[in-house]
């Protein structure tokens, strides 16, 4: 029955074998290369737990595989260990690898069970019980990856766990049981009790590595302040800096702040600086020496074993650096009376008459020793008494580079005392220029400069001359003829400085229609002619003062006077005349004249807003009212500067009805209108704006 057994467990293993060889192949692949390259950018932190014998359970084996498939189960050397306490500083550190290593140290057997192989089964989280059952993941004892081979012999085993696809984490209970397997063997008793009945017993230590993804902490990255006694009476609130994982590692050591105070002295010897005292003795802070309690002093001493020299007047005018020598320590005693050492010669002079012989001089003056008047100290001399009656020319440099050949005139006697400045000949040409400011008389020009030589303004290089000022920026009006009898006071605005450039076309002020009457009692009605813009006289029928009108009224004295009609003297109509809309007769072929009744829009073509109360706006005027209006004005780069539909409109030249009033030039306007029953017109034409 244990031979069947057996034979099953092995024929199943090779069929598990089958199965996972690609995936353990995969396995032992990623294992060499971490093996061979290890965790690329990550530290390594290890740490290494290790069981014996006697700290194992004996029980049954944990192994599902064992349960589902052997009649009976064997026993053995069971074991969990727990995942280790990681340091303070590695809390969050995660499991790289575990490594399993298990030593055989002795293998005790009866004969019959002598050579059986020893299982090294490993589990996770499986209950430390003799009743548990749980996956195996891994097999130490059987080389590589593989399960069911174990191990007959003593020796060292290892097994990384990790590069065979156990990944434990930092929680798991890993499970290693050492499980002998008698049912291998026909003549070693399987009863599930080989251990507990001596048949076989193992002496081993198994020992799991763990290698983490951080460094172990290093001393003193994170510490704690603690408090102490540094052991000095002359401190309070003394503190020690310890490592925060470990106190017994210390950062900083024990130490306070001192309180030092005048409470607690002692004396020390000091130099207070002062030679003149002895014994100096300063009272300082027992608890710190650089609190001084009472300042350095020491006795006062004085005589003339310690001297200071100190200036003074001897009343010799023939000595010099008089010195007295006192006691350093009081001025009052006098060591050395006061003294000097002679004068060197010439130091103190005084001055007498003397002739140096030297006729430009006067007042002739010889500087001598006041001790020693032999000793002459500055020879006679006098004061040189310069006039230019006799002269003498030198050379000399003005400091003017347009000159050459510089002299200066100065007096024989003194060739200090200069009676004409240093001047040379000036050489001016164009070579070196400069350009000054002029005016060339032509107001048609601006920024005028002339060109001149830098050695020589008044030599000319170039001429005055400016830069033409822009078109239309100076205009002049001049009367003309604008060709249009319908205007009047017609202007012209031209540039000033070329009369041939016209900044403005000729326009005039438009003459408004009259009323026409019939006062002067000629023949026919008056009218207003808006071809010729005056009043004109409409003959086509007699009027009543004319003998030769059917209707001739002598009492009569103008037309208006008496009634007519487009009758004939004998009441007859005049074939096709009729009335117009004014009540003027017609005939056939007269057109409609009335301007008063049928006349267009009448539209100026020049305004000036300037507040004389003479063409101040520009509008649009007619006699009949309009049905349909709408004008827009344009700037000479097409935008719109005004726009109406309000046939009373009044444009002041400023922009869109702002404060901005635009500059005197053409604007173009497109204007739009219809009368009662006529159909709309547009007019597109310009406007001149002259300010």
């Amino acid at each position: 029955m244990v031979s069947v057994f057996l034979t099953l467990y092995l024929e199943l293993n090779k069929r598990v074998l089958v199965i996972k060889s690609n995936f353990i192949a995969l396995k032992l692949s990623l294992t060499l290369l971490v093996t061979l390259f290890g965790y690329a950018g990550l530290s390594q932190f290890t740490f290494s737990t290790c069981q014996s014998t006697n700290e194992a359970l004996i029980g049954i084996d944990r192994n599902d595989w064992a349960h589902n498939n052997l009649e009976v189960v064997n026993e053995g050397y069971l074991h969990n260990f727990v995942s280790p306490e990681l340091p303070c500083g590695l809390e969050n550190a995660q499991i790289t690898s575990v490594v399993a290593n298990i030593e055989i140290i002795s293998i005790n057997s009866i004969s019959n069970c002598t050579g059986i192989p020893i299982f090294g089964n490993v589990l996770i989280d499986c209950a430390l019980s003799t009743n548990s059952i749980c996956t195996i993941v891994q097999d130490v004892l059987t080389p590589g990856c593989d399960f069911g081979g174990g191990t007959p012999a003593i020796g060292s085993y290892s097994l990384n766990l990790s590069g065979c696809g156990v990944s434990p984490n930092i929680s798991s209970v890993i499970g290693v049981d050492i499980i002998p397997a008698t049912e291998v063997s026909a003549s070693c008793p399987s009863n599930g009790a080989g251990i507990s009945q001596g048949l076989i017993s193992i002496e081993y230590t198994i020992c799991l590595d763990y290698t983490y993804n951080m460094n172990g902490p290093v001393p003193c990255a994170n510490s704690v302040t603690l408090p102490c006694d540094d052991g000095n009476e002359c401190t309070i609130d003394d503190v020690i800096t310890v490592d925060e994982c470990d106190d017994s590692i210390v950062c900083i050591p024990c130490e306070g702040t001192i309180t030092p105070s005048c409470d607690d002295t002692e004396i020390i010897v000091c130099d207070d600086g002062n030679p003149c005292t002895f014994n100096d003795q300063e009272t300082v802070s027992s608890c710190d020496n650089n609190l001084v309690c009472i300042p350095c002093a020491g006795t006062f001493q004085a005589d003339c074993d310690n001297t200071t020299a100190l200036p003074c007047d001897d009343g010799d005018d023939c000595t010099e650096n008089d010195q007295v020598i006192v006691a350093a320590c009081d001025n009052n005693i006098v060591c050395v009376p006061c003294s000097g050492a002679s004068v060197q010669s010439c130091t103190n002079t005084i001055q007498l008459p003397c002739d140096d012989g030297d006729i430009c001089t006067a007042n002739d003056l010889v500087t001598v020793d006041a001790c020693f008047n032999d000793n002459i100290c500055i020879p006679c001399a006098g004061v040189v008494t310069t006039s230019c009656d006799e002269v003498i020319t030198l050379p000399c440099d003005d400091n003017d580079s347009c000159t050459i050949n510089d002299e200066v005139t100065v007096a024989a006697c003194d060739n200090s005392f200069i009676c004409v400045p240093c001047a040379g000949i000036i050489a001016a040409d164009c070579t070196n220029t400069v350009n000054l400011p002029c005016d060339d008389g032509n107001m048609c020009t601006e920024n005028d400069v002339i060109t001149v030589s830098a050695c020589d303004n008044n030599l000319v290089c170039i001429p005055c001359a400016g830069t033409s000022v822009l078109q239309c920026e100076m205009t002049i009006s001049i009367p003309c003829d604008d060709g249009d009898p319908c205007t009047e006071n017609d202007v012209e605005i031209i540039e000033f400085c070329f009369n041939s450039d016209i900044c403005v076309p000729c326009s005039g002020s438009p003459i408004l229609p009259e009323p026409c009457d019939d006062l002067d009692c000629t023949n026919g009605i008056e009218y207003w002619n808006d071809l010729t813009c005056e009043c004109d006289l409409e003959l086509t029928v007699l009027g009543c003062t004319d003998m030769n009108s059917c209707n001739y009224l002598p009492e009569a004295n103008c037309d208006f006077e008496c009634n007519y009609s487009c009758l004939d003297c004998n009441g007859t109509s005049f074939g096709l005349w009729s009335l117009d809309n004014c009540g003027i007769c017609l005939a056939p072929e007269d057109p409609i004249r009335d301007l008063t009744c049928l006349a267009g829009p009448f539209i100026p073509n020049s305004f000036t807003p300037n507040n004389d109360g003479i063409n101040d706006y520009f509008s649009v005027s007619t006699a009949r009212p309009f049905s349909y209006f709408e004008i827009i004005i344009l700037d000479k780069w097409g935008d719109v500067v005004f726009q109406s539909t309000d046939s009373e409109f009044k444009w002041l030249g400023n922009k869109n009805n702002s404060d901005y009033y635009l500059p005197s030039d053409i604007y173009t306007y497109r204007f739009s209108y219809r009368f009662e029953n006529t159909s709309t017109e547009t007019i597109t034409a310009h406007v001149a704006l002259i300010r």
